[in-house]
């Protein structure tokens, strides 16, 4: 994390995409995502690849292979009546798996062929709009231990922008960087970037503007983990600070136009895997100490903590941080909740917050009388009907966009030629 940045010579692939490593050993990514008609964990295997659970009538499915043979690194996001996976094969290359949310179809197939002799991860984040796609992508040196994050948009004749550079980026985790979404097409980009100090920062992205990069902590000190949650009108962040002897909880709230003032919540030989959320107008900060969970809750909306206490309801031994993308309406006054704990053993099995928020798992359905088939009145068949037509009108549209994920595959090979 010290130390001038060394300018890099890239080939011709890495002209493109720069790329960064995934050391042995490094965290995996997790999902658990809330639609109006599934909740799913997706998480990765060493053995499988990508592989996803379905939490059916109270209880959790066996394990589907999603993307067999895939890396480590792959994102799931949730756009309109869509899911949207994007992982890496064995061969290099990017694949795109989507999946209608109504009937579980699915597709796949390869959007970018790998044309370089060795492996390098890409993390892809996509912006789907009205009037076509954009693409948030990490370049990210397998040299350096810096990159950049870029941006490419398809423009109003059909065919994809050169490549916008948003920044220059540090890697941190796994994960690289953290996209929250405010909208469909508006991002909050949280990265490190480094100076003569490390600094934690955010951008605006829509896919027609890049806001400037707001810093919210400047350290000299090594930034070792890090909690975001944007809420409805509020961005909420946590770090762990290290230092050579302890580590310190640090919160910082941005309101209005402005960030208050940092507050240091805990310090700690040690502390890591902290994280935020919103439970009944509670806002809950979580870390581990010691090998304990501990939290720390405001009753005023960050603008002040009580003191840490260890967390006594049920715990796992070894969580691990998993993305939560709900498409159901969240709020502070219920649930407001970017991350979730689960459980490194059963990534499915998320932790706390179901214990503090009753109504996190849909309600088990309904057994009929003498187990026979449900009777089906009018009002539902017409239901069923415009839900067929609108799976029929959700198709084209995918096939538009799936076009136009081709274009850029095109487009990126031939660049990948020149």
């Amino acid at each position: 994390m010290t130390g001038r940045l060394k300018k890099q010579n890239y080939g011709k692939f890495q002209q493109f995409f720069v790329f960064f490593r995934i050391e042995r050993g490094a965290e995996h990514l997790y999902y658990i995502i809330k639609t109006p008609v599934n909740f799913y964990a997706f998480y990765h295997t060493r053995d499988r690849g990508v592989v996803r659970r379905v939490y059916q009538r109270g209880r959790w499915s066996a394990e589907q292979i999603i993307a067999d043979g895939a890396r480590e690194n792959f994102t799931v996001s949730l756009e309109g009546e869509k899911l949207y996976l994007f992982c890496q094969d064995r061969q290099g290359d990017i694949i795109l798996t989507t999946f209608l949310i109504y009937d579980d179809t699915s597709k796949s197939r390869v959007v970018l062929k790998n044309q370089s002799d060795k492996i390098h991860p890409i993390i892809f984040h996509p912006i789907v709009m009205e009037s076509g796609l954009a693409i948030l992508y990490n370049m990210t040196s397998a040299e350096e231990r810096s990159g950049f994050i870029a941006l490419r948009r398809l423009d109003s004749a059909g065919q994809w922008a050169p490549a916008a550079r948003i920044d220059q980026f540090i890697p941190f985790g796994v994960a690289q960087y953290e996209v929250q979404r405010v909208s469909s097409e508006h991002l909050l980009l949280f990265y490190q970037t480094r100076t003569s100090e490390n600094n934690m920062g955010y951008r605006e992205i829509t896919p027609d503007r890049q806001g400037k990069y707001q810093i919210f902590y400047t350290t000299n000190y090594f930034v070792s983990d890090a909690a975001y949650l944007t809420t409805e009108d509020s961005i909420h962040t946590l770090l762990v600070i290290k230092s050579m002897f302890s580590s310190q909880l640090v919160y910082r709230k941005k309101e209005g136009d402005a960030f208050g003032n940092p507050v240091v919540l805990h310090e700690a030989q040690r502390i890591e895997k902290c994280l935020l959320l919103y439970v009944k107008g509670s806002l809950q900060a979580f870390f581990l100490a010691a090998g304990q969970l501990f939290v720390c809750a405001s009753e005023d909306k960050g603008g002040s903590f009580s003191r840490p206490v260890r967390y006594k309801n049920k715990f796992c031994q070894n969580p691990e941080k998993a993305y939560f993308v709900s498409q159901t309406p969240q709020s502070e006054s219920q649930l407001f909740a970017r991350q979730v704990y689960v459980d490194h053993a059963s990534p499915w099995d998320v932790q706390v917050l179901p214990d503090l928020y009753e109504d996190f798992y849909p309600a088990p359905e309904q057994a009929q009388p003498g187990g026979g088939q449900p009777e089906i009145n009018m009002e539902t068949q017409e239901e069923l009907e415009r839900l067929r037509n609108q799976i029929s009108l959700l198709e084209k549209h995918s096939a538009e966009k799936d076009r136009q994920i081709l274009q850029l595959t095109h487009a990126l090979q031939r660049k990948n030629s020149e």
